[in-house]
């Protein structure tokens, strides 16, 4: 378990744990977002993915450093939200929302936090360039 959550000791051996399991997945997410942001005509406005907690850890795990304090509940979910900049269309903004689900001790099923990735300056929007760039060692 300490091997494929944590992604063992050091931070390349982590890297490349979250890359070869779940970097597919986030490449697909970003690119996406990036196919939107660039006007892609084919390109839809929403985008619904389905997962298990397995799923939803280590993309929460690329976004951030330190590990989350809690294991997703069932039905939780993780939410990307691309934003265009109102006076500059050609400035985008990412935001992450996580909702810890629907089961649990204390379960609130209305509490949901907004994270702040690594690299963003502790801003709650991160520029999607920014955002890109972030995750590139992973996707």
């Amino acid at each position: 378990v300490e091997t494929w959550f944590s992604g063992g000791v050091d931070s390349q051996n982590r890297t490349q744990v979250l890359r070869l399991s779940h970097g597919r997945t986030m490449g697909e997410v970003l690119g996406r977002m990036q196919d939107r942001a660039s006007l892609c005509p084919s390109a839809p406005r929403l985008v619904l993915y389905s997962a298990h907690d397995w799923t939803i850890m280590p993309l929460m795990m690329m976004l951030n450093e330190q590990l989350p304090v809690e294991w997703p509940s069932y039905c939780g979910d993780i939410r990307f939200e691309l934003y265009r900049h109102k006076t500059d269309p050609a400035k985008h903004y990412v935001k992450v929302d996580y909702t810890g689900g629907t089961h649990g001790a204390g379960f609130d099923w209305a509490t949901t936090r907004t994270l702040k990735p690594d690299g963003c300056g502790g801003q709650e929007l991160c520029e999607l360039t920014q955002f890109a760039s972030n995750l590139s060692k992973f996707v």
